[in-house]
């Protein structure tokens, strides 16, 4: 039976299945009112469109974050061909919607391989990257757009699982090192086909050594928390 909590001297760590439309903070926020602890941090942001494994912690071991920032991760994510977004991802009013090509599975391939083998990837304008003291994010919304410089990416294994040609969607397993933009992968693949393309969906599987297997619902978290705390 999973729990999801694992305690450690003078804390906890806390694996949450992310829902979709809440944002890291929200979760963060909803476990601080749950265990009645201030001190509540997370392990990589998951966007609010995108689910799975959310790693919290939960009182001191909020001081070990760092070393859980090192491990590799690993998510399940469709790319939408022919359509395009400011941010590269469903959260965007602004979209636009082509009559998608049919590929061959073997160039949707081509252009994965050279992706992954790139070593370098263009961080989104909507990342939390910061510029004039400000995340990139926040700037984006206020109708910035600014040059970004190529970044160290460590994708480790890209694999595309399933290509549907009629509907234009590519099925990708990515495991990946910290600072890997999985709406960039999306970005990256629409610029070598020719047409625009953006991340539909994202799903994190792992975070170093957790897995979502691990994790509980915030549904169950209270329950699961009052038996064991």
């Amino acid at each position: 039976m999973r729990t999801g909590i694992f305690p450690i001297p003078n804390g906890w760590w806390v694996l949450i299945d992310k829902p979709p439309g809440w944002t890291s903070f929200d979760v963060v926020a909803r476990v601080r009112k749950i265990t009645g602890e201030k001190k509540v941090g997370h392990v990589g942001t998951l966007d609010p469109f995108a689910t799975g494994l959310l790693v919290l912690a939960v009182g001191s071991a909020t001081k070990c974050l760092g070393e859980y920032l090192i491990g590799n991760k690993k998510y399940q994510a469709t790319i939408q061909l022919g359509a395009g977004s400011p941010s590269d991802d469903p959260g965007s009013k602004l979209q636009i919607r082509l009559q998608c090509p049919e590929f061959t599975k073997e160039r949707i391939l081509q252009g994965l391989m050279k992706i992954a083998k790139a070593g370098m990837q263009k961080p989104p304008m909507v990342s939390a990257l910061k510029r004039y003291g400000r995340p990139f994010y926040q700037l984006a919304r206020k109708g910035w757009w600014l040059e970004r410089e190529n970044r160290p990416a460590s994708i480790n294994r890209l694999e595309c699982f399933e290509y549907d040609p009629l509907e234009g969607t590519v099925q990708l397993e990515v495991e990946c090192g910290r600072g890997v933009y999985i709406r960039s992968i999306a970005h990256d693949l629409g610029e070598w086909l020719g047409i625009p393309a953006l991340l539909s969906s994202l799903r994190r599987t792992v975070v170093g050594n957790y897995r979502i297997e691990d994790a509980i619902s915030l549904n169950t978290l209270a329950e699961t928390w009052n038996k064991i705390s």
